[in-house]
C-alpha cells in the first residue's frame, strides 16, 4: 500500500525536477544508526515522580517508601494470590525521516533548503491461540519542507507556486503536506499576541518561525532535519492515537476484571497517550536517555540482577512525551495521565552493559488496588506487579534475534516492528525513488 503510494509520488518528483533543480542527498547517516544521546534528567516536581511502594518482601511487612529501596525485589518466585496476568495485543509504531533533496533558494547564492520524506507506520497485533495476527494497521506518508518560508524570500519563479499543494492534489491528499516553517512546540497562551501566522493541527495551534531563524538554518542544513524529524514524530503521536481510539471501541475498557488482568502491550511509554487506552495498556519502554529517578536510585537500578526489579514510583504528566520536550507545554492545563511505573530486568547481564535486558515498565494507576497512593499500598499490589513482572519476562522467549536490541525486546514487539518495517520503504529506496539518485 505504501509503495503504491511512493511510486505516484515518484513520478510527480520527476516531473517537478524538469522545473526546479533538485540536488539529491548523498548521505548514509540514517536516523536509526543515529542512537549515542545522552542522558537527560527530568524534573521531579514537575513530573511528580515519587516512590508509592511500601511493602517489604524481606521484612514481611510495611515500610516506609524511603527504605523500600535497601532491598532488590525478586519477582520470579512463586505465584500468590489467585492474580492471572496475561497479554492479549501487542501495538508499536515506526517513522523514517529521509533527506531526497535540496533547492537553491536565491539566484547567485548558496543557500538551500532541503525536501524530507517521512513514513510513519502504527500495528496492533492480537495473539489467538498462540499465534500474532494483524488487528489493524495505519500508514501515513509525509512530505515535508519550509514551503512558506521559500514562497516568501525566493527570488526564483519557479519556487513561488505552492509546492505542497500542488503535491497534494496531484496524488489526491494521500500524501500529506507538511509545511516545516511552523514552530513544532505548541502555541502557548502567553504567546497569542506574539505570532500572528499560526496554523492548526488535531486541535493544537503551530506558530511559523521567524524568518531571520530560518536564514540561520539554511547554513546549517541539520537544523532542518531535525525540524522535519520533529514533525513526523508528531504526526506519529497523531497516528498512534487514532490506532488506539480505534482499538478501545473495539476491545472496550474491561482488561481488568477482579484477578484477572488483560493487558495491551504498547512499544515505549504511554506518557504522551490521550484518552481511555492508558487504563488500559502497559507500556514497556526499552531505552533510558529519560531518567525519573535520582542518581543512588538509578545506581541500584543499574545492578539489578536477571529476575528483580525496582520499586514502584509514579509519573504525572500532561500528555507529551519527555523525549520531545520542546515540542510540549509542560504547563498545559489538559487532563494530565497518572501512572505507575517500575524496572525489570528480563535477562542475565554478565559482562555486558548495565543496561542489558533492563526494561522500564509504565501502566496506570486505576490498575492496583492502591490507586497510586503510597499509605494504600499493600502486599496485595505488590504481588500484582510481580507477576506482570513475571508473564513479561516471559515474553522474552523466543530471543528477538538477529535485532541488534534482542536483549531489551520482547518477542512480539520484534514481529510487530517486523511487520511494519515491511509496509513502508527504507531509506536508500526512498532517496532513489524520489531524489533521483
Amino acid at each position: 500500500m505504501a509503495k503504491v503510494r511512493v511510486d505516484v509520488l515518484a513520478s510527480i518528483m520527476r516531473e517537478l525536477r524538469k522545473k526546479i533543480t533538485i540536488v539529491p542527498f548523498d548521505t548514509y547517516v540514517s536516523e536509526e544508526s543515529v542512537d549515542l544521546m545522552t542522558q537527560k534528567y527530568v524534573d521531579p516536581s514537575k513530573w511528580g515522580v515519587a516512590t508509592i511502594e511500601g511493602w517489604s518482601k524481606s521484612c514481611n511487612r510495611t515500610v516506609s517508601p524511603k527504605s523500600i529501596w535497601d532491598e532488590m525485589i525478586y519477582f520470579l518466585g512463586d505465584k500468590s494470590g489467585g492474580i492471572d496476568v496475561s497479554f492479549g495485543y501487542f501495538l508499536d509504531g515506526i517513522q523514517r525521516t529521509t533527506p531526497i533533496g535540496k533547492i537553491q533558494l536565491k539566484k547567485s547564492s548558496f543557500e538551500s533548503v532541503p525536501i524530507h520524506f517521512g513514513q510513519i507506520g502504527v500495528a496492533l497485533l492480537k495473539r489467538e491461540c498462540g499465534i500474532l495476527k494483524r488487528e489493524d494497521e495505519e500508514v501515513k506518508l509525509l512530505i515535508e519542507y519550509p514551503n512558506s518560508f521559500v514562497m516568501s524570500t525566493t527570488n526564483r519563479e519557479e519556487l513561488k507556486d505552492d509546492l505542497l499543494e500542488n503535491i497534494k492534489q496531484a496524488t489526491g491528499g494521500n500524501i500529506q503536506d507538511v509545511d516545516t516553517s511552523y514552530r513544532v512546540a505548541r502555541l502557548k497562551d502567553t504567546e497569542k499576541d506574539t505570532f500572528q501566522d499560526v496554523r492548526e493541527l488535531d486541535g493544537i495551534k503551530y506558530p511559523r518561525l521567524e524568518d531571520n531563524i530560518l536564514w540561520g538554518w539554511c547554513a546549517d542544513p541539520v537544523q532542518f532535519r531535525g525540524q522535519a524529524r520533529r514533525w513526523t514524530t508528531r504526526y506519529r503521536d497523531i497516528v498512534e492515537q487514532k490506532v488506539y481510539d480505534k482499538a478501545i471501541e473495539r476491545l472496550g475498557t474491561d482488561g481488568i476484571v477482579g484477578e484477572k488482568y488483560n493487558f495491551i502491550v504498547k512499544d515505549g511509554p504511554l506518557t504522551h497517550v490521550r484518552g481511555e487506552f492508558t487504563k488500559a495498556a502497559l507500556g514497556v519502554v526499552k531505552s533510558f536517555r529519560i531518567i525519573f529517578l535520582d542518581r543512588s536510585q538509578m545506581t541500584k537500578v543499574f545492578s539489578l540482577p536477571y529476575g528483580y526489579r525496582s520499586p514502584v514510583f509514579t509519573i504525572t504528566r500532561a500528555h507529551g512525551n519527555p523525549e520531545e520536550s520542546e515540542i510540549y507545554d509542560i504547563d498545559s492545563e489538559d487532563k494530565r495521565n497518572r501512572l505507575v511505573s517500575w524496572y525489570v530486568r528480563i535477562r542475565a547481564v554478565g559482562r555486558h552493559d548495565a543496561a542489558w535486558g533492563l526494561l522500564r515498565i509504565e501502566m496506570h494507576v486505576a490498575a492496583l488496588p492502591c490507586q497510586g497512593h503510597a499509605g494504600r499500598w499493600t502486599e496485595h499490589d505488590t504481588a500484582i506487579v510481580d507477576e506482570i513482572s513475571h508473564q513479561l519476562s516471559r515474553e522474552a522467549s523466543p530471543s528477538s534475534h538477529p535485532d541488534p536490541r534482542w536483549h531489551n525486546l520482547i518477542y512480539p514487539i520484534r514481529c510487530c516492528e517486523s511487520f511494519l518495517r515491511s509496509r513502508i520503504v527504507p531509506h536508500i529506496t526512498a532517496r532513489y525513488l524520489l531524489g533521483g539518485s
